[in-house]
């Protein structure tokens, strides 16, 4: 950066940083003298082509046609809407994809005195397992799923270890096994 410049001093003057005060504003709003620039700020624009209203109707006719059509096509995607809506204990399951000629078994969800029931168990093998306990319940949902539908998936236990594990709680192979034993009690 460079140094600020200094005003050239005349011999004999005092030195002057600024210069004299113009004119003092003691006021808000406008400085004396002051007006507004001639002419408009932006030109004026042509009022609007008077018409009879039919390119007004074609617009809004040919819209409708376009949502009637994609709300068709979206109709024929999902299914045409005959699809029943799934059940509660279905919709949180985790899913993968079944080979053909496969069947699944749904995944159930623990009722209320079921769902204390697994919870106490869990609290009773590691209390970390039930901090979150509507996460307890997926996880518990997972493990029932590894269980009624097994299909080359690895070791159940080993696969308990791995979900269970991390956060607030770390579990063996043991607590695992009791883990399994828990789900299995509401797991049919």
């Amino acid at each position: 950066m460079h140094p600020p410049q200094q005003p050239q001093q005349r011999p004999g003057q005092p030195q002057q940083p600024y210069g004299p005060p113009t004119q003092q504003y003691t006021q808000p709003g406008r400085p004396p003298g002051w007006q507004p620039p001639p002419g408009p700020y932006r030109p004026e624009l042509p009022p609007p082509p008077k018409g009879s209203g039919k390119g007004k109707a074609v617009v809004v006719l040919g819209g409708a046609l376009v949502v009637l059509a994609l709300l068709g096509g979206l109709l024929k995607l999902t299914g045409g809407g005959e699809a029943a809506t799934p059940s509660a204990s279905s919709t949180s399951a985790p899913n993968r994809t079944a080979e053909p000629g496969e069947t699944r078994m749904p995944v159930p969800t623990p009722d209320a005195g079921q769902r204390a029931t697994y919870l106490a168990a869990l609290a009773s093998i590691d209390p970390g397992l039930v901090v979150h306990e509507e996460r307890a319940i997926r996880r518990g949902r997972a493990v029932c799923d590894r269980i009624l539908n097994p299909a080359e998936r690895g070791d159940l236990t080993e696969y308990v270890v791995a979900a269970l594990s991390g956060g607030d709680a770390t579990i063996d192979q043991a607590q695992a096994d009791r883990v399994v034993t828990a789900v299995k009690a509401w797991c049919r």
